[in-house]
């Protein structure tokens, strides 16, 4: 990976979260990115942990079965203050997450507050189809998130098609009925009027935390001898190698000690594990 950054060349990546994100014009050094999404992270005891999600099967989609962040393409417009790779970001992390790393019938604006004030570094990767790439590297609290995602979505999966296949035998169960309306409830934009699941919310099916030694032993050790059986989607992996981002993070989190990460949007103290 080439000679190691000093402190100071690792500190340029960091972003000052006291500022507005808009200051960061990346557009003007890499023009405007094509798609955008967050990769979270969490320090218990510590040691730091990524929240991953691997991908699902889709048709004509080679790459199923393999982990990465939170992302997609570039959809959204402006909003106020946060700019289209933002607001694209924020959604996707809501989607693709089922909602958990938020709060229940969350709003999309402040998410994009609270990964604009708990934000560490933002990594413009030129890996993939879509490229320039923004990632937002995020501190979360450590929580129960893979859990309540696993339970979200065998629910979301039962009123994935439409009536005529599976969806039948859901709906004609009560206890499943009741589930997905608690479901709806939380989360109003994952089902349709017709009370189908939205294929997007559908394209990860399982998350799970990663501490940084099993994370940098799947880049070493490449796709085919990853600890805990984690292959990483390709780009994925190429930028973090590239960008030397777990190296660069441990020592922004050392240089900077002293910051508290609120609870995201909608959770309080109560609903976080301790350890």
């Amino acid at each position: 990976m080439g000679t190691p950054h000093s402190l100071h060349e690792c500190l340029d990546e960091w972003v000052d979260t006291k500022q507005p994100l808009t200051s960061i014009n990346t557009e003007i050094k890499y023009g405007m990115p094509q798609a955008s999404g967050v990769l979270p992270f969490c320090i218990v005891e510590n040691t730091v942990f990524y929240l991953l999600g691997k991908e699902s099967y889709r048709k004509g989609f080679y790459e199923y079965g393999t982990w990465c962040d939170f992302g997609g393409s570039i959809t959204k417009k402006a909003m106020g203050e946060f700019d289209p790779a933002l607001v694209t970001a924020a959604q996707e992390l809501l989607e693709e997450s089922i909602g958990t790393c938020a709060k229940d019938n969350s709003n999309l604006k402040d998410v994009c507050s609270y990964i604009q004030n708990n934000l560490y570094m933002v990594i413009t990767s030129f890996f993939g189809k879509k490229i320039p790439y923004r990632m937002y590297v995020v501190r979360i609290p450590f929580s129960n998130i893979p859990e309540e995602f696993q339970i979200r979505h065998r629910i979301a999966t039962r009123f994935r098609f439409p009536p005529g296949n599976s969806t039948t035998l859901a709906n004609s169960n009560k206890y499943l009925v009741i589930q997905r309306e608690k479901l709806r409830e939380k989360q109003p934009h994952l089902f349709t009027k017709a009370g189908r699941t939205k294929r997007h919310f559908l394209e990860k099916d399982s998350l799970q935390w990663v501490s940084s030694d099993v994370l940098q032993q799947c880049l070493d050790n490449g796709r085919q001898n990853s600890p805990l059986n984690i292959k990483l989607r390709s780009e994925f992996a190429q930028t973090l190698v590239k960008e030397d981002v777990l190296r660069k993070l441990n020592l922004i989190i050392k240089a900077d000690t002293s910051k508290r990460v609120p609870p995201p949007p909608g959770f309080d103290e109560g609903d976080l594990i301790k350890k």
